[in-house]
């Protein structure tokens, strides 16, 4: 009797135990993973949301909830190595400054991104990049007053030459064109006029470029080339499974255990930066993988220890009982009549 009930308290301690740790495995990852999660990021901003396959794995679909307007993709990854490589847009602008006194163009760049801005001016024309909103707030106020920052500033001026720098673009010898794809631009300044600027970002920042003259009576040609050097998930190989373009609420179904990402994109790069948007971000369970992993395989493994763990134990009471003997003497004891 002392044999079963022992045998009895090892196979109830195990699968208790067992079913202990499923049930704080199960919670644990439940909350962990399947629950709502909340992020701030600045518009403009791009992030990387989802990586590799072991989200797939647990998770069927990921589902956003945001407060402003957001753009995300969901990508199926090729190469991580080239996943986020840099990417080179170039834009045109013919800055028309005959009845005001300045026009800007505002670009949001994160670490190791930068612009290199090209300028020709037919009249002449004064050229500023601000890297903050209060410094570009100022400097209209000086650009309406007159007095805007000089090329060479004061080392002890706390806004011009540090948030502020000035650049001045003469009057081009021949009438500005715009360059060909390709062309020299060490040339295109030395006989065409045109002048370069540029500006990296250590950190996260808004940058304003802006072109502005003295005079109200600029009627000629300012013509500005903007190529913005960024570093992009889009720029990798990658193929789009499904993409949720300008809205607040985007659902995707994520492939199980393959190489995948979620980007999105937060806002628009010409929103103003003072609000962040808020993301609600939730993985809704693959519900047959959660019941395999956490039911079915414990069971399994359990059933195959519990039958190994009553084989020996059977087996080591049975040798436990056996009596020793001497040869010639009987296994049991007996009487002998007379």
């Amino acid at each position: 009797m002392g044999y079963y009930r022992s045998l009895s308290c090892i196979l109830t301690f195990l699968w208790v135990s067992g079913a202990v740790v499923c049930l704080f495995l199960g919670i644990g990852l439940r909350y962990g993973m399947y629950a709502w999660r909340s992020h701030r990021f600045m518009p403009g901003e791009e992030v990387i949301l989802l990586t590799g396959g072991n989200q797939g794995i647990f998770c069927e679909k990921v589902m956003l909830e945001s407060s402003g307007y957001l753009t995300a993709k969901h990508l199926r990854i090729r190469d991580w190595q080239a996943f986020k490589n840099p990417e080179t847009r170039i834009e045109h602008f013919d800055v028309a400054l005959a009845y005001k006194y300045y026009d800007f163009k505002k670009y949001r760049l994160y670490s190791r991104e930068w612009l290199d801005i090209r300028v020709c001016s037919e009249r002449g024309t004064m050229l500023y990049t601000a890297s903050t909103q209060q410094a570009f707030v100022k400097l209209k106020s000086d650009l309406e007053l007159g007095n805007p920052c000089a090329v060479d500033p004061s080392s002890s001026d706390p806004v011009c030459g540090k948030t502020v720098h000035a650049y001045t673009i003469p009057a081009a010898p021949k009438p500005c064109n715009w360059l060909a794809r390709g062309q020299d631009f060490n040339q295109a300044m030395d006989q065409m006029g045109w002048r370069r600027a540029t500006f990296a970002a250590a950190d996260a920042t808004d940058v304003f470029v802006v072109v502005s003259s003295n005079s109200l009576d600029n009627r000629g040609k300012n013509l500005l080339e903007i190529q913005s050097h960024k570093l992009t998930y889009m720029g990798g190989t990658t193929d789009i499974i499904s993409e949720c373009l300008q809205q607040q609420h985007c659902m995707f179904a994520l492939d199980f255990g393959s190489d995948q990402a979620v980007v999105l994109q937060v806002g628009s790069v010409t929103e103003e930066p003072t609000y962040p948007v808020e993301i609600w971000t939730i993985c809704v369970a693959r519900d047959w993988f959660f019941v395999l992993l956490f039911c079915i395989i414990p069971v399994v493994v359990l059933s195959v220890v519990s039958f190994f763990i009553a084989r020996r134990h059977t087996a080591t009471h049975r040798l436990s009982y056996a009596q020793p003997t001497r040869v010639g003497e009987p296994l049991l004891p007996f009487k002998v009549s007379r």
